[in-house]
């Protein structure tokens, strides 16, 4: 069952329950041996996340209902739970140079896969440039 010391529903985590929780295949009690949690915490957690069981459970009959992973907010959700991974793992002191860089590069590339989904960076699809049209200059030259 649940302690003090086990971690909220988030991440990847979350989005697993909420689809256990939309198809309705498993009762409360059911889950809350899966996930180690009391089975009021698991009431509680439906309760709160009502709006997401619903959308989950209107997406059952998308053609993309196969897919882990076809919402935004479970994309989201796995990086995060994957960028909590690479945190816990860079804890580690005695973790070599290189693992350390690899873990580094890995979270470098999830924050950024991150912020483009989130449409903080242009996807370089949505860049045009026309450069034509753009004057620019060099050394007090300049051209356009």
């Amino acid at each position: 069952m649940a302690t003090a010391d086990t971690p909220d529903i988030r991440g990847s985590l979350r989005a697993e329950l909420i689809r256990h929780l939309a198809l309705g295949e498993l009762t409360h009690e059911a889950l809350a041996e899966k996930y180690g949690r009391a089975q009021q915490s698991i009431a509680n957690f439906a309760t709160r996340s009502a709006d997401a069981i619903r959308h989950a459970k209107q997406v059952q009959s998308d053609e993309y209902q196969g897919l882990g992973y076809a919402e935004k907010w479970e994309r989201l959700a796995l990086r995060e739970q994957l960028l909590r991974d690479i945190e816990e793992r860079l804890q580690d002191p005695d973790l070599s140079h290189t693992q350390r860089n690899r873990y580094s590069v890995t979270a470098d590339k999830l924050l950024h896969s991150i912020a483009l989904e989130n449409g903080e960076i242009p996807s370089r699809a949505a860049l045009e440039l026309d450069l034509k049209s753009k004057s620019f200059c060099r050394g007090g030259f300049c051209r356009g």
